[in-house]
């Protein structure tokens, strides 16, 4: 069930049981009931909490304009899933540590890139935008580098028990040069134009003016990236577990976006849906929601709900910030709730 606050321009269709207690989300949802450019309504996903302008797990949509801040900073963020035949009787604690070991060696993790460049097809199509071309260099040596806070590389059991294989991670520091870029020229812009704005960080592009035409050009770009680097972060997954498990094949494999924008056709007409931290969910489409440290993740198929965009959670969502729960919860409650986990800059667990 979800809930409809209906007092604003926009009506606000919220799945989030406990949107009052996260007071920001739906401030900032207000907002964007009463901007100018987003039509039809607001969306709130089950795991929506505050975010930069547009809470996270939102989704809008608009029909003449897209809003960088309302992509993110982190566009093309998503997840990887692969299901391998391998049974959880093949696999012992002194393997998974030794696949830990390998990754902390092969994985530039957070604020680290490899020392050289990575190659890739998709950079010898980058759009003809000097700014993106000029970043190109240094995203060469942040492909296949895993982000920090809540992005992981996980090895999983399911409830059949078989492993699987999980990657948390999207377009790295291009992508947030990217949002950052477009989001100041979207506010330039908006102060030209003399824009009333619920909130500052709403700026906005117009689909047919010249930055917007190259902002989502440049996106289709990052998409991409992002997607390659999910790739060859499953690689390096895959190569570790293929040096400790031998003749295993890959059963089943999911891949999907949770910070972008892409038209879609809803009531006859055609819109710019922009999802930050949800995902699309058409009828019968697969998607994948992952859990936090210790819980479950999960492959779902969608029930094609229109009301919600056809889209749904990206995650399992928090009730405070990383600040906030850093300073609230107890650290020995935590580790001993995490006891049976094997990490150490990743995350690596047995779950569903």
């Amino acid at each position: 069930m979800y809930k409809v606050y209906s007092e604003n321009r926009l009506p606000i269709l919220s799945w989030c049981e406990d949107l009052e207690d996260q007071g920001q989300a739906l401030e900032q949802a207000t907002n964007l009931a009463n901007h100018s450019v987003c039509d039809l309504s607001v969306n709130l996903m089950a795991d929506a909490h505050g975010g930069y302008g547009m809470p996270i797990g939102g989704v809008i949509a608009c029909s003449k304009h897209v809003i960088p801040s309302a992509v993110g900073f982190d566009g093309g963020c998503g997840v990887y899933w692969i299901l391998t035949n391998i049974h959880v009787s093949r696999i012992t604690k002194k393997i998974i540590e030794n696949i830990v070991s390998k990754l902390e060696q092969r994985v530039p993790l957070g604020f680290n890139w490899h020392k050289e460049g990575v190659d890739w097809e998709g950079f010898s199509k980058c759009p003809d935008v000097k700014f993106l071309k000029d970043l190109i260099p240094s995203a060469k040596r942040q492909l296949g580098t895993l982000g920090k806070n809540n992005h992981f590389l996980e090895i999983q059991q399911n409830q059949d028990g078989y492993i699987s294989l999980m990657v948390h991670s999207g377009s790295r520091n291009l992508g947030h040069k990217v949002a950052t870029y477009y989001n100041k020229i979207a506010t330039e812009e908006c102060k030209r134009w003399k824009s009333e704005l619920p909130d500052k960080d709403l700026a906005f592009l117009p689909i047919d003016n010249k930055y917007g035409k190259e902002y989502l050009k440049v996106l289709d770009f990052i998409l991409k990236f992002a997607k390659e680097n999910r790739r060859q972060l499953m690689l390096a997954v895959t190569t570790a577990l293929t040096e400790e498990v031998s003749h295993w094949t890959i059963v089943d494999n999911v891949d999907i976006h949770h910070n972008y924008a892409a038209w879609e056709n809803f009531k006859r007409k055609n819109y710019l849906i922009h999802r930050k931290g949800a995902i699309r969910l058409r009828k019968d489409e697969i998607g994948l929601i992952p859990g936090d440290m210790g819980t479950n993740s999960y492959v779902v198929k969608g029930l094609g709900n229109e009301k919600a965009l056809n889209s749904c959670s990206h995650g399992a969502g928090r009730i405070m910030s990383r600040t906030a729960a850093s300073k609230t919860l107890d650290q020995k409650k935590c580790e001993d709730k995490m006891k049976d986990i094997v990490f150490s800059g990743f995350k690596v667990n047995e779950r569903c």
